[in-house]
């Protein structure tokens, strides 16, 4: 080949190049934002392959509890048994002076958005709109939420259970949905409306935003359908996307009233609490003295307003009242082992020694179901309690919180009145305190620096 050919071959080959250029992708820059110059050929894009999360960012589980008074949970002083609850207090930390709000939309609230449940609309319950900037009843929308952050950052994020932070207003099917799971960053949700539901058929379930039915099973518990739930997330996670973390939020409905559970699972506990609740809140003060929950000189309170001295009651309210304690043991029971079956569940993909889980209860044991029990949570909360004689309710003893059939389950929100006794002793111990918002706060912190 001549000269004037070989240099014929390389302007040719420099032409095609170029014109090349003008279709192939330039490299990458490798941080910072796209160089975009006059040209395709003369910018360079970001790597879209790239993670926002470093290697290794932990995964997160969320558990929150309904209604449970951290008196009832075995690490701190139950006689109930909670052994995988306990189990995460061994591996984990127990906080002595957590402090949450009163009700569960506004712990929810503080929770997800990091924010005084006032600043996040969150004032009273989700379920009342009282046009008051603290009190809209409705999640605020100028502020992000953990989901949305933690999305932002890389993880995946899925929410199983109660929400509850949206108004009344936008229960329904038709929404509106800007203040449901998955237009607050959860990327998939299974859930219900509302503060509560029926554990043997759930009136409200969603995935997503669009309604479902439960599962159809003659055996169908929801708080087993929830993790049922989570546990299939899970599974589908890591098999789509191992190396990315996730984000699991799981809120419990137990023990929050209905007070439901399975007669085989009720049984457990027959007879457990004829000793009467002096007997029961005594003891578990001793354990937790026992245990460094609290001080060795911390006193026993007295009753709770709305309590008697066990031995002054009759023969029929003993009977009823440790029937009702029966019912909630065996729910919080159920929990637990549901719970457990999450932790297995972790175990089993290899996950359980990078996901930091944090279980927290929205609020204490609750009042609403009056002295002698009540089927209208509702009533009490406007202050027009509608109790039930003890005399109608003893009449449904032996199948209280079982599913009849009828989906109407005879059990009322009222187990052991703890409220206002053990679990309102301030704790004077040395202890970390930890609030919705500091554990929110933590959370968005972890997904700015991991």
């Amino acid at each position: 080949m001549g000269a004037g050919a070989a240099g014929a071959v390389a302007v040719g080959a420099r032409a095609m190049e170029q014109r090349a250029r003008q279709f192939r992708t330039p490299e990458a820059v490798a941080d910072g934002p796209a160089q975009i110059g006059e040209s395709f050929a003369d910018s360079r894009p970001i790597d879209v392959t790239k993670a926002n999360w470093k290697p290794g960012a932990p995964n997160v589980v969320a558990i929150i509890l309904d209604d449970v008074g951290f008196a009832d949970l075995g690490c701190f002083g139950s006689e109930i048994p909670t052994p995988n609850i306990d189990a995460l207090a061994v591996r984990g930390l127990r906080y002595a002076n957590f402090r949450t709000t009163a009700m569960c939309s506004p712990t929810r609230a503080a929770f997800l958005t990091g924010l005084n449940h006032h600043s996040a609309g969150m004032g009273w319950l989700a379920d009342v709109d009282a046009g008051y900037p603290g009190y809209r009843g409705d999640l605020t929308r100028e502020a992000a939420t953990v989901a949305e952050i933690l999305g932002d950052a890389g993880w995946n994020t899925m929410l199983v259970g109660k929400w509850h932070v949206n108004s009344g207003h936008s229960t329904g099917a038709n929404g509106p949905t800007h203040n449901w799971p998955t237009n607050r960053g959860y990327e998939r949700a299974y859930w219900f409306q509302g503060h509560s539901t029926d554990f043997f058929c759930p009136g409200e379930l969603f995935d997503g935003v669009a309604p479902v039915e439960p599962p159809r099973t003659d055996d169908y518990y929801v708080m087993d359908d929830l993790t049922d739930r989570a546990c299939a997330y899970l599974g589908t996670q890591k098999a789509l996307d191992p190396e990315r973390p996730f984000f699991l939020h799981i809120g419990y409905p137990g023990v929050h009233s209905p007070l439901q559970v399975r007669r085989r699972e009720r049984a457990r506990f027959e007879g457990r609490y004829d000793k009467g609740w002096d007997v029961v809140r005594a003891a578990r003060l001793e354990k937790q003295k026992a245990l460094g929950i609290v001080p060795a000189t911390t006193p026993l309170p007295p009753l709770s307003s709305n309590a008697k001295p066990w031995d002054s009651l009759s023969a029929d309210e003993k009977a009823l009242y440790a029937c009702y304690m029966e019912v909630y043991a065996a729910m919080l029971a159920n929990m637990d082992a549901n719970i457990g079956r999450l932790m297995q569940r972790l175990d089993e993909l290899g996950i359980a020694d990078n996901t930091l889980v944090l279980l927290f209860s929205d609020n204490g044991g609750s009042a609403e179901g009056t002295k002698t029990g009540t089927p209208n949570v509702f009533a009490a909360a406007f202050g027009r309690p509608v109790p039930v004689p003890v005399a109608e309710a003893q009449k449904l003893i032996d199948v209280m919180g079982e599913d009849l059939g009828n989906r109407v389950s005879p059990a009322y929100s009222a187990p052991f009145p703890f409220d206002g006794t053990i679990e309102r002793v301030r704790i004077e111990a040395d202890a970390s305190a930890l609030s919705p918002v500091e554990t929110m706060r933590f959370l968005n912190a972890m997904a700015l620096r991991v």
